[in-house]
């Protein structure tokens, strides 16, 4: 039953998602073709640039909008009466919204990676240079530093999931019967005061990683000290990110599961 929910729930979502991404691919390719026909400059470059990022930033707000509110609008809304007579678990509810918002979001993620690489070709940055770049500050370091990227890149991702079901949870909570009347505002300031405490705890973490860098004598030291102690936090940060998502699921299943929405 889980994977017939996920097909449901992606065909709910998909068509304004793939929309907008194909229209932020051939923009982002309209820029390319401009600026191959015609002898680029620092001006052109950066109106292109601005240009690119608006059109990824677009992307991104379409795609947080559709999930969000086809998850509100879904459970908690005029369809919501069709997950009352389905056979399935609230766990198998929350599981597959979370699924098919993943599956969007790597789809939109590759195309604003395409539309990146787009204008660092249009601009005239080979990775042939990159490359030498690499090589330049040896191949020991290099790997730190590669890994040092993969680890985070694996953070954002694991960090934006987790954004994500807390929405999702957030979106519950306000849902409930008793707070139904305030529910925009009620939600609104729950994410708000949520994020505060979070941002504090990241500020101070960070604060300290960069105390334990500059307590170094020479730049060398500092570099390597900085790439071990952002190292420890990435993964500090990954186990917090998987923790705490670990909590909103639950907290979104066991509103649907208590019927807590329903009056």
């Amino acid at each position: 039953m889980f994977f017939k929910l996920l097909k449901y729930d992606l065909k709910s979502i998909y068509k304004s998602i793939l929309i907008i991404d194909i229209v932020m691919i051939l923009a982002c390719g309209l820029t390319l073709m401009i600026l191959d026909n015609i002898e680029p400059n620092n001006i052109l470059v950066g109106i292109m640039g601005v240009t690119t990022s608006f059109i990824i930033i677009g992307a991104i707000v379409v795609y947080f909008y559709t999930i969000f509110n086809r998850y509100a609008k879904s459970i908690y809304g005029s369809e919501g009466y069709l997950i009352n007579t389905l056979p399935v678990k609230p766990w198998e509810i929350v599981l597959s919204k979370i699924t098919s918002s993943v599956i969007m979001g790597i789809f939109t993620i590759i195309c604003g990676i395409i539309c990146v690489c787009f204008f660092f070709i249009s601009s005239g940055i080979n990775f042939s240079d990159i490359l030498n770049l690499i090589k330049y500050y040896g191949s020991e370091k290099s790997l730190n530093i590669m890994l040092t990227l993969i680890i985070f890149g694996i953070v954002v991702v694991i960090s934006i999931i987790t954004e994500i079901i807390k929405i999702y949870s957030i979106i519950s909570i306000s849902n409930i019967s008793k707070f139904e009347r305030y529910k925009i505002i009620f939600g609104v300031v729950i994410y708000f005061v949520i994020s505060q405490i979070e941002s504090i705890v990241v500020e101070f973490s960070f604060g300290k990683i960069l105390e334990n860098a500059y307590s170094v004598n020479s730049l060398v030291e500092a570099s390597s000290s900085l790439l071990s102690s952002f190292n420890s936090y990435n993964i500090y940060s990954l186990i917090y990110s998987i923790i705490m998502g670990i909590i909103w699921y639950v907290i979104a299943v066991t509103v649907i599961n208590k019927k807590l929405y329903i009056k």
